[in-house]
């Protein structure tokens, strides 16, 4: 009954609707929270949001910092069909993992809406409500992004399932060895509805439900892996997030990807401002002008490379916005893509009276730094 979106068809009653699955999430969430309406017959709502799978677009406001984002728009550092190989560069994998870690943080916005709506409606009491992703996304520098090793499979196997009883009042955490199988025949169970046909999962509210001895994922066709549920590297995504990017609240590490700290938040009149750089920034994305009539978007996304003499070594280069240094990033270490650079600027540092974002070349100075403008080139 799904049938192709129309923007005709995007009132609450018309919820059957096939959306671009890379885009256009603040629509879905929206005409998603509008269905939720009270009703005295049982019903279905069922959203397949596609986030916090890449394009990376959004930052945890909502706002977006690439317009119209498509799958196609692949992440600096990655390289590929469908950028699904990581380079080399650490930094350049670990801006990648900030952006996904970002819309995840919009993600979690778009399921407290979801619970707000039900509260509103008085409907979260008696609601069953299941939230659950299919895979992990690795960022291991020279590894592949979804497909399994043994450097990537803790990265790529451990899902978050959220299950919201009816009337349950009391959260729990289990450890159990649930995998996403399990799914259909706990709702099924739940809500006391026969299955025609025989399922490979089990219900996890079930009495006898059995704990499997072993975790299994399938991926590209009939291949998968199999492994005991309490490997030895099952958290490692979590201690290599943690000690890059904090652990959140106070411990937030997540903007901490600066390559010269020390001068983010400084004005350009601190510094001496020489000669003009000997190359010039050509950017695929970044130095639009913030928009007022557009609050939804922020240009604080920068992708480029470096056109002019050969790069030998990483050239340091600071982001200014209104005068004053937004973010420091570097040219790639990869061998491959050595005038490639990209960096992502706090939302904060843009606002209704913003100026055209100047690009600087950084040279260190024994001890001080001097600035050399890049002049900025944007293809047409």
């Amino acid at each position: 009954g799904f049938v192709p979106d129309e923007p005709g068809l995007r009132v609450p009653s018309k919820g059957l609707i096939i959306y671009a699955w890379d885009s256009e999430h603040e629509i879905q969430i929206r005409h998603f929270t509008d269905t939720l309406v009270k009703s005295d017959k049982p019903r279905l709502n069922f959203l397949h949001l596609v986030v916090p799978h890449d394009p990376w677009s959004h930052l945890p406001s909502g706002k977006e910092y690439i317009k119209s984002a498509r799958i196609t728009e692949y992440a600096a550092g990655a390289f590929g069909d469908l950028g699904e190989l990581w380079g080399p560069d650490e930094l350049m994998v670990q801006y990648g993992w900030q952006r996904y870690l970002l819309q995840l943080q919009y993600t979690d916005r778009c399921l407290g809406r979801i619970l707000d709506r039900l509260e509103e409606t008085g409907e979260f009491d008696r609601s069953l409500v299941v939230v659950v992703a299919d895979h992990g996304m690795a960022f291991v520098p020279g590894q592949e992004r979804r497909i399994p090793t043994n450097h990537t499979v803790a990265d790529l196997m451990s899902v978050p399932l959220f299950i919201k009883l009816p009337e349950q009042t009391i959260g729990q955490t289990s450890d159990l060895n649930v995998e996403t199988i399990d799914v259909l025949p706990t709702i099924a169970d739940i809500i006391k509805l026969p299955l025609e046909d025989a399922v490979d999962g089990e219900s996890l509210v079930a009495p006898n439900y059995q704990e499997r001895p072993r975790k299994t994922m399938y991926f590209d066709g009939d291949k998968n892996v199999v492994v005991n549920p309490e490997f030895s590297e099952r958290f490692d995504y979590v201690d290599r997030m943690v000690a890059l990017f904090g652990t959140g609240g106070q411990d937030n590490r997540l903007w901490d990807l600066n390559t010269i700290p020390e001068l983010v938040g400084k004005d350009i009149s601190a510094f001496s401002v020489g000669s003009a750089s000997q190359w010039e920034a050509e950017l695929e994305r970044g130095g639009e002008m913030y928009d007022a009539a557009k609050p939804n978007f922020v240009p604080s996304y920068f992708i480029g490379s470096l056109k002019g003499p050969k790069v030998t070594s990483p050239v340091q280069i600071a982001i200014a916005v209104n005068g004053r240094i937004a973010g420091t990033t570097r040219t790639s270490t990869n061998p491959s893509t050595p005038r490639q650079w990209t960096i992502l600027l706090r939302e904060e540092f843009f606002n209704a009276a913003t100026d055209k974002a100047r690009l600087f070349e950084i040279e260190q100075l024994n001890g001080s730094y001097a600035l050399h403008e890049l002049f900025i080139r944007v293809p047409r």
